[in-house]
């Protein structure tokens, strides 16, 4: 009952773990035919049928969820489309970028807004470090994702998490030379 572009965003969407925002959804679900703006409209339709719910965070930000059944039906359909590889690669470059623009921030005057937003987004954030053993130069990536969340592990006391998630870094093949 979905349109081909619907499903196209459902099942990439099936790569996230946990909420995440329109930002995130937009970055993640518009390639080929499909452009940033139209991943909103797809977004709205995909609620109204009950495949994506719609939670308003203690800031008033709209995000986003799929039950984990939906996920791992979308994450079926995503593996029998091919487009696996190409959707956690932008899910790690999206969730990266976000690692690396908070790092300078949470040694200032916005490091409470910052901590909070990288929270929000924790689970995608392990799921992109996880994804690094698989790919396109995951080991570097996956160093510098470790490296940019080190304060935010430090400021919120998850220091096993992150700890765990160094030494996984460093196991990668070719991480220490």
């Amino acid at each position: 009952l979905l349109s081909p572009e619907q499903q196209a965003v459902f099942r990439r969407l099936g790569v996230m773990s946990g909420p995440f925002g329109l930002e995130a959804s937009q970055q993640l679900a518009a390639f080929e035919a499909i452009d940033e703006w139209a991943v909103l409209d797809h977004l709205g339709a995909l609620a109204e049928k009950s495949l994506v719910s719609v939670e308003q965070n203690e800031s008033g930000e709209m995000r986003y969820r799929l039950l984990e059944t939906m996920r791992q039906y979308a994450l079926e359909r995503l593996a029998e489309a091919g487009e696996q590889q190409a959707t956690r690669e932008r899910h790690l470059a999206c969730f990266l970028a976000l690692a690396e623009a908070a790092k300078p921030q949470l040694a200032g005057p916005d490091q409470g807004a910052w901590l909070k937003r990288l929270e929000l987004d924790r689970d995608n954030l392990l799921s992109a470090h996880a994804w690094c053993d698989e790919a396109c130069e995951g080991v570097e990536r996956g160093l510098r994702l470790v490296n940019a969340l080190m304060r935010f592990w430090l400021s919120r006391g998850l220091l096993v998490q992150g700890h765990q998630a160094c030494l996984k870094a460093l196991a990668r093949s070719g991480a220490v030379r």
